[in-house]
């Protein structure tokens, strides 16, 4: 695996930054005492081909975990041989130096294939390229919109999994067009 960290710039933690995006300004995360790094780029690569790309404005190293890195207002790309690109955005993610694992948090949104995808919570696992999504669920193509509690991506099988809690019921809105 390969890790590239670019344009990479360390200050201290006072560093103030102008966030074009509210919810960015709003954010809750501890930076005491922090060496915050700015303009972060990982990539990684597998076996077969496939790359993941996850950059972020700004970050800085856990102090309980060696090797989990906090980033804000991130993008992630993951590229898989002969399949469309998975692109996730979010206000905050944890991502793990050591596998390529990543936790994305805070105002999310995946665009994969034709498929629109908002939720709460996501947890990419890059070695199994898997993708587990938490909390008001929406999926938005041009043929339905979907809303559930739980989604399951495996890119590797092409299989999606969507379901709610309690038994309660998936809601479908399904676009038949006009003729």
């Amino acid at each position: 695996m390969i890790f590239i960290i670019s344009k990479t710039t360390i200050n201290n933690k006072n560093l103030k930054k102008n966030y074009l995006d509210e919810k960015i300004n709003n954010l809750n995360i501890n930076k005491n005492n922090q060496d915050i790094i700015t303009k972060i780029k990982y990539t990684a690569s597998d076996n077969e081909g496939n790359n993941y790309l996850i950059e972020s404005d700004e970050g800085y190293f856990s102090q309980k975990e060696s090797g989990l890195i906090n980033l804000t207002k991130v993008k992630a790309t993951l590229k898989m041989v002969n399949e469309n690109n998975i692109i996730i955005k979010s206000n905050k993610a944890i991502y793990n130096t050591s596998n390529n694992n990543t936790i994305f948090e805070d105002y999310i949104f995946i665009e994969y294939k034709d498929f629109d995808f908002f939720c709460d919570k996501i947890d990419f696992f890059f070695s199994e390229k898997t993708l587990k999504a938490y909390g008001n669920v929406k999926i938005i193509s041009p043929e339905l919109k979907s809303f559930a509690d739980y989604l399951e991506i495996n890119f590797i099988t092409k299989k999606i999994l969507t379901k709610m809690h309690n038994n309660k019921k998936i809601k479908i809105i399904m676009n038949y067009g006009t003729n």
